[in-house]
């Protein structure tokens, strides 16, 4: 047992399993296989494929590599961790991967919401996307509160997410916010949310203007 666990060790390098992660899109029919080494090896396996997923050169490759992360039960906490990393770019693909895995995703809720904070407004706008593709009760309460952001990037971007809801809230929100809002460009993404929502109260809105 001691020789099986020392094997495993030299084996669960991340250069070692980073190569295996590029093989899953590759060879399609030893898919199981490398999903089962790096599911084996805990949080190196997953960091080596999110690390793939993030430098992967098509569309289809990411694709077949994000298949594999959802299932991968590291891939989470994996992720939730590299929100904390003091590189913007580090916490936006986390952020970004996260919303893509949606539901999946739901064990890092709190660490989004607290993203939402983040010095950076590309992280916020990541973390809004992720937030609403999450779509549990206290995201879409975090969600509705960023409308205020000092970002007008962050508030178009949250008038867009939120325009998919078609309810009082939302159009209420977006109401109140466009009642305070000094960007013109915000005004207009608020004006084509309130289209979308289309809620009575939001064509008033809309005909007053």
């Amino acid at each position: 047992k001691r020789a099986f666990v020392m094997a495993i060790r030299r084996l669960s390098k991340p250069a070692i399993l980073r190569a295996v992660a590029t093989l899953i899109p590759k060879k399609p029919e030893r898919r199981q296989q490398y999903y089962e080494i790096l599911a084996r090896t805990g949080d190196e396996g997953a960091d080596a494929l999110i690390e793939q997923i993030t430098q992967a050169p098509t569309a289809a490759e990411r694709a077949t590599l994000l298949e594999v992360l959802q299932v991968l039960d590291d891939a989470v906490p994996a992720l939730t961790r590299m929100l904390g990393d003091s590189r913007w770019f580090v916490a936006r693909n986390a952020a970004d991967l996260l919303g893509e895995m949606g539901r999946d995703a739901a064990a890092a809720e709190s660490a989004l919401i607290g993203l939402l904070r983040h010095g950076d407004d590309r992280v916020r706008r990541s973390a809004t996307g992720a937030l609403m593709k999450l779509g549990t009760p206290d995201a879409l309460r975090s969600i509705y509160e960023a409308v205020r952001d000092d970002s007008p990037e962050v508030r178009m971007q949250v008038a867009a997410a939120i325009a998919n809801r078609k309810d009082s809230r939302t159009s209420a929100t977006l109401i109140r916010a466009m009642e305070e809002e000094s960007d013109v460009d915000v005004q207009l993404a608020m004006i084509a949310a309130l289209g979308r929502v289309a809620t009575p109260d939001a064509v008033q809105k809309l005909v007053r203007m």
